[in-house]
């Protein structure tokens, strides 16, 4: 996995996270169109692929906010004009299926964003750009520590003109945290987020549109009890998130997540880490289209999970580590989810890792129930990673990392026959081939030398049937 702090990002002059995520991570890619603003709908972007995994629409790839999973209920897929960098303190990225931990969705990789929390004292932070086409962001934070609390207030505005006609867009967030340590071990926080945005779609240059635009509005909050002793750690955290959306093509939805979960690692030796965790989330909505008067009506499923991983540090310079999720889900049953990795350290310097795991993303509920063509009896996608990654630092000032990769997908869910005659299936196949390397010279330093390097190949074994 890979880490950027709040420093590397301002570092890097990343407006958005995904923006940021994009610069530092090799294997993966974000679709962008316009100054700011990703949108959604038919022609938004903001999907994000990790080693050519990610789906369209975009529910390959797991985004995780304030330690809850973050999509739209009913389209399964991430909201990326939400993620602001306004209290982004560390944005993590793991790369390859990450289902073990986080279930459904994260078949290709997980992009969690934590949220800042003051140190001590006071702290405020305003900061306001603007540029061309009347592009601007603003950011308003400030953080407060006493002896056992702690609040946190953070705000955002962004728009833009656009490049093109009919490509306006403007959005704001406000994020609230607060938090009070009952004992040294015991530590209680409570998170909330709420967003809006309004953007335009100038659609293609060739065919442009005009009053064709999107308003959505987004809120989360989590509740979060942690716990820390000298051999044992973990939390208990209860979330919900919901939202609205309109478009101007008569789209209407109300979809929210409703979840908990918990997590504990016990030292049960010097050498030998548990973590032991479960959760259940509740998830879906209603949607209509006022234009075509179609109602498709209230839609939700739920699942519920066991967790477990086990790292055993074998020797001085040997670990294994093994884990595995058995998952129910109201709709697909069972499904179970393996993981295994091995890493030798040659040296201080030098270590190489393998391991294969398991990643799948249940079918969403549009293409169960809404649109284009329902199938209620679509399974779940799957996915085999194999990788091996040989990390080297052999100076304070000399840090790389490569990564090959193998990844057999199968059951994908894709659209066959020609319109009006299609039909969802799982008949999708494909084989990811790749490989990555980062290096940074000196690594973490303001002034820096990156080299970052991506390889890809994509083989998709067997024809897609066509219909009639």
């Amino acid at each position: 996995e890979m880490v950027s702090t709040a420093l590397e990002i301002d570092r890097a002059g990343a407006r958005t996270v995904f923006d940021a995520i994009e610069r530092m991570v090799p294997s993966l890619f974000v679709t962008r169109r316009g100054v700011v603003g990703y949108g959604i709908a038919t022609n938004g972007t903001g999907a994000v692929s990790i080693r050519g995994v990610g789906g369209v629409p975009n529910t390959q790839v797991l985004i995780v906010v304030d330690g809850r999973p973050d999509y739209q209920g009913l389209m399964g897929h991430p909201l990326p004009d939400f993620y602001s960098l306004s209290n982004a303190d560390t944005v993590t990225v793991i790369e390859g299926p990450a289902s073990v931990l986080y279930g459904s969705g994260a078949m290709g990789g997980v992009v969690e964003i934590a949220p800042s929390r003051p140190l001590s004292g006071s702290h405020s932070r305003l900061s306001s750009s603007l540029g061309s086409y009347f592009t601007g962001q603003h950011r308003l934070s400030h953080g407060s520590r006493w002896e056992r609390k702690f609040l946190t207030l953070d705000a955002g505005l962004e728009h833009t003109r656009g490049e093109r006609p009919s490509a306006h867009y403007r959005s704001k967030d406000l994020a609230l945290g607060a938090g009070y340590d009952f004992s040294k071990a015991w530590k209680f926080s409570l998170q909330g987020r709420y967003g809006h945005f309004h953007v335009e779609d100038p659609g293609p240059v060739t065919a442009p549109l005009a009053n064709s635009y999107a308003r959505v509005g987004r809120g989360g909050v989590n509740v979060n009890l942690d716990n820390s002793y000298s051999r044992s750690w973990g939390y208990l955290r209860f979330f919900r998130s919901q939202g609205r959306h309109f478009i101007t093509d008569g789209f209407r939805s109300v979809d929210s997540t409703t979840g908990g979960r918990t997590m504990q690692t016990v030292a049960l030796t010097s050498r030998l880490l548990l973590d032991v965790g479960s959760e259940i989330i509740s998830y879906g909505g209603k949607a209509r289209n006022v234009a075509s008067k179609l109602d498709y009506g209230e839609h939700h499923l739920g699942s519920g999970a066991g967790f477990t991983r086990l790292q055993w540090s074998a020797t001085q310079r040997l670990r294994l580590r093994a884990g595995y999720r058995l998952e129910h889900n109201s709709a697909f049953g069972n499904i179970s989810v393996p993981e295994f990795e091995a890493a030798y350290q040659f040296s201080e310097a030098y270590w190489l890792a393998a391991g294969v795991g398991k990643g799948f993303r249940n079918p969403t509920i549009r293409e169960l129930y809404l649109f284009p063509a329902p199938n209620p009896l679509l399974r779940p996608e799957h996915m085999w990673n194999f990788q091996l990654t040989f990390r080297a630092q052999p100076s304070a000032k000399l840090q790389s990392a490569a990564t090959a990769y193998y990844a057999d997908l199968n059951n994908l869910i894709v659209t066959t026959g020609r319109f009006p005659n299609v039909a969802l299936r799982n008949f999708g196949a494909a084989i990811n081939k790749g490989a990555g390397n980062h290096g940074a010279l000196p690594p973490g330093a303001a002034n820096s030398v990156q080299q970052r390097l991506r390889l890809l190949a994509v083989d998709q074994p067997g024809a897609v049937p066509a219909g009639p």
